[in-house]
């Protein structure tokens, strides 16, 4: 399957200038993602690593700092790597990658499958508005969901106009039921035709993500994923640009009820061992 929208990893300078930032960002991110790995996973000895994979990632970092503000953190990130890449190019098989200690996440095993085991569907909200605030820091642990090498290219929309909910019907649900809708976006341009599947991994990541986020701190959601979902009425809704794709809305607001209990099949009906 052919993505239309798709833009090729780049090699020469004078092309890159004709991408904005948003664009250019993205290629860094994954150069310096493939760099990363290569650094992680260097434990055989005949490794040799590459100044042209180096040079690659160079010349787009030194492109965005002649062009725009170089305080994003994940463009400092990318620096780093390439100074590590750097090292090992000189050190070659003497290099070792700079692990940070396990970190343990203090958190009773019987509170985490809380969490995850009393997540509902909720369909019944009150009228009540989430604050703004907590909906931008459940889309922050949303947007620490991974993503195909580490592309980070998905995008989010807030909707909570009335004018612009009562539009919105999907999946037996309908935007005036919650005060508040989650647009899934994802950015088409950053996806290979060899990739065509990764836009619904990286969204449904993310979105497991918000609906914990959401569980976690009393909300309720409901998520409806569809080809109908990216219908023209919606892009228009939502004014969605040519380029992304819309993978799933999420519905979410203050809930006093939860519905029934769903039953899940015995796991040991749903492993196969080799």
């Amino acid at each position: 399957m052919k993505n239309p929208y798709f833009i090729k990893l780049v090699r020469k300078p004078s092309e890159l200038e004709r991408h904005e930032e948003e664009v250019l960002l993205t290629q860094i991110r994954v150069k310096a993602h493939l760099l990363d790995k290569e650094l992680q996973t260097s434990t055989s000895k005949k490794i040799r690593f590459s100044p042209v994979r180096l040079q690659d990632l160079s010349e787009r970092l030194r492109e965005y700092r002649g062009r725009f503000e170089t305080v994003k953190p994940d463009y400092r990130w990318a620096e780093r790597i390439g100074e590590l890449y750097t090292r090992a190019v000189q050190e070659q098989q003497q290099f070792r990658y700079p692990w940070s200690r396990k970190k343990r996440v203090r958190l009773s095993a019987s509170q985490f499958e809380k969490l995850l085991t009393t997540r509902r569907s909720i369909r019944r909200f009150t009228k009540k508005a989430i604050d703004d605030d907590l909906i931008r820091k459940i889309l922050t642990l949303a947007h620490w969901a991974p993503t195909n090498c580490n592309q980070q290219s998905l995008w989010f929309v807030v909707v909570t106009a009335p004018e612009v909910r009562k539009q919105l019907v999907q999946g037996g649900m309908h935007g005036a039921m919650s005060p508040c809708i989650i647009a899934v976006l994802a950015d088409m341009r950053f996806y290979s035709p060899v990739d065509i599947e990764c836009p619904a991994h990286d969204a449904g990541a993310a979105i497991q993500t918000m609906l914990l986020a959401i569980h976690f701190y009393g909300l309720g959601a409901c998520y409806t994923s569809s080809l109908g979902s990216n219908s023209k009425k919606n892009r228009a809704l939502l004014r969605v640009r040519e380029h992304e794709k819309i993978m799933a809305l999420v519905w979410a607001g203050h809930y006093e009820h939860e519905p029934l209990s769903p039953a899940r099949r015995e796991v040991a009906e749903i492993i196969r061992y080799l």
